[in-house]
This record gives structure tokens, sequence and C-alpha cells, in this order.
């Protein structure tokens, strides 16, 4: 089987894209499949991204105390965005390739696994508060808006993508009433920002900002730590569905890998290269920290009084689990913030229990 699709659009926004996608499947008897794709896409920026715009307080801490700063968020056509050299928003684009096998060796044995690579280009980030940097200008125009600081919305890197998924599932007859299904399930993912020759991320910032120093405040380590290593790297579930007659059990475990936190403030003159012990970083005392992959667990038991009416009795996170909580109090705070903000794993809502009546109409 060969597919070939092409779209073609024009947006008032950013003008026109072409795009395309081929894919094929070839079929080796009833037991092995390859697949394979290449295409290429765009997302145009969303509204909020081209006009969202407002100005509120922040209270910054400083040797004397917390003091109140005005900053703004200002659009893409704003004169302290001319000022900074902050461009016009343009639409992400990305070329991407998938091949991937399926095969049935035994009777109830599925196995698929699929590679694949994705490249955005012009991704779209908000960037962190830019001051006057010096500039009696902005310093004017940020006044006028009852502002000290500002921000954007901005096209400001590129970044790869590169993962593998693979699915094992296995299901059975145990006899004339009862059946059993198990499934392991694993992703295993690598984004980057796309760097230069040296490992240092490419970062497409205006002349400006170069001259004023202010590359750290376009996109920092930090912001490079939300794409890379902010959220789990390998997830792995599995699951065991039983059912005798009317009654039916689920048990299920998700592994969660490690995700990390990285200080913005390292390296202020290099913002966006961080350490390669990122996930090991007794080298120095910093406000890094690795939190630890973890496993959940869910345990569901179900009846069917009649086929169109049932109960389901279960627990996500049966055995509560969370997430580590911070070790350095600088990022708690003042404690409001015992589990990060800033990273994503599994949450930290605990246990939950549930009760559920099913009706099939």
């Amino acid at each position: 089987m060969i597919s070939v699709a092409g779209r073609f659009e024009n947006y008032s926004d950013f003008g026109s894209t072409l795009n395309y996608k081929v894919a094929s499947r070839y079929r080796f008897g009833d037991y092995l499949t390859i697949r394979g794709s290449t295409s290429t896409g765009f997302r145009a920026p969303s509204i909020q991204q081209r006009f969202y715009a407002k100005t509120n307080t922040l209270f910054v801490s400083t040797p004397g105390g917390l003091v109140p700063v005005e900053s703004g968020t200002f659009t893409n056509d704003s004169r302290p965005a001319e000022i900074l050299g902050i461009p016009k928003l343009k639409q992400e684009t990305s070329l991407s390739y998938s091949l991937g096998i399926t095969t049935r060796p035994v009777r109830g044995l599925e196995v698929s696994v699929d590679v694949y690579q994705i490249d955005i280009t012009d991704r779209i980030v908000l960037t962190n508060n830019f001051t006057d940097g010096g500039d009696s200008t902005l310093k004017a125009q940020l006044a006028a808006a009852n502002a000290s600081q500002a921000n954007f919305f901005t096209n400001a890197i590129d970044t790869r993508s590169r993962g593998l998924e693979a699915v094992i599932a296995y299901s059975t007859r145990l006899g004339a009433k009862q059946d059993i299904r198990f499934s392991l399930a694993g992703t295993w993912i690598d984004n980057e920002v796309k760097k230069d020759a040296n490992g240092k991320p490419i970062i497409k910032a205006s002349p400006v900002l170069e001259r004023t120093g202010q590359i750290g405040r376009y996109f920092n380590r930090e912001d490079q730590s939300r794409i890379e290593v902010a959220n789990p790297r390998n997830k792995i579930t599995g699951t065991v569905n039983y059912r005798y007659d009317k009654f039916s059990v689920m048990l299920r475990g998700v592994y969660f890998g490690d995700v990390a936190y990285l200080d913005p403030t390292i390296d202020p003159n290099n913002p966006g290269a961080f350490p390669a012990n990122a996930f090991n970083n007794n080298a120095k005392e910093t406000l890094d920290q690795t939190f630890k992959g973890k496993t959940i667990f869910d345990l569901s038991l179900g009846y069917d009084f009649t086929p169109k009416i049932g109960i389901t009795l279960g627990a996500n996170n049966l055995f509560d689990t969370y997430q580590d909580r911070h070790t350095h109090s600088s990022n708690m705070s003042l404690g409001r913030f015992v589990y990060s903000r800033r990273v994503q794993q599994f949450g930290f809502n605990g246990r939950f229990i549930f009760a559920r009546l099913r009706f099939n109409l």
C-alpha cells in the first residue's frame, strides 16, 4: 500500500504553506508488516500568541525585601518588540520520519515497534522579562505602557525529537467463561534544542539583544530544560485484564522516568548550555535537582449485573506514591511549593479511590 497526500493553505497572518505526506506499508504474509512515512507540517501561531497583551505586578526579592515590578507581555507588532528586534510571529514548520513493524508470531500475541524523528523549525516560546537595557527609547515605551519589563512570544529555537515506541500484547481464553490479556507498552523519547558545532543551543536572537546582553532573558537554561529534561524521557506501562463470566479485574503498573529542574542562573555568559552531569549534580551546589523515576499502580474490580448495567470499584495510584520533594528551600517559595511546579512527572495528588456505575443505553 502506498499513499500520497498534499495540502496548500493561505493565511492572512503569515502567508502560504504547502505540505505533503508519503506513507507506505508492506505485508509479508499474515505474520509481519513493515510501515513507514515521511511528512511535513506546520502549526499556525495561536490567537493568544498573536494578540495577547497584559501588564501585571511581580514581587522581586532584593536585599531590602520584596519590590513590586510592573511586567508587560506585548504583541510582536508592538513598538517595544520592534525596538528589541523581536520579529513578527510566523508558523512553526516540521519534517518527520517514521518506520515501524508489526508482527503476530503466534496466535494471541501481537508486537509492534515504531521509531520516529520530528524536526520543528521556528518553535514558538514565551521569553523571559527584558528590561530597557539602557535604551532610552525602549524605557519610554515601557513607561507609556506602565511597565518596566517586557516579554513576548517569538520563534526562538529549532528542536528535534527522536523516539521509540513498543507494544507487546497477549490474549488467551482460559475456559468457556474466562479470558486474560497481558500488555506491555514502552515509550523512549529524546527531545533536544538544536545546537551548533560547539554544543551551544542555536538561539534566534536579535543584534539588539546581543548588544544589550539580554540573550539569557530571551531563552535561558531553564527554558532549555523544559524541552529536554523536565518531562519523563521514558514511560513503561504493564497491564493485566482478567475476566470470569460477569466479574473482571484490571491491574496496571506505570513507570515514569527521571525528570530534572535546572537552575537558570548558572553560567549567565552561556545560558543555554547546562553541564553533562545534569542528572548527577553532586559536582557543585546549585538549585538543580533530579526527581528520580517512580512506579505507580492502578487496580479496579468490575461486575456486570446485566449486559447493560455494571459497577466498578477501583483505586488509581493504589500505594499513594508521590514524586520527590524539593531538596533546596530556595525552590519552595517560602514553603508554598513542596513539590516542583516546574517539572512534570505524574503529579502529587496521591491515591484516588472511586466507584463507578455504568449504564449502556
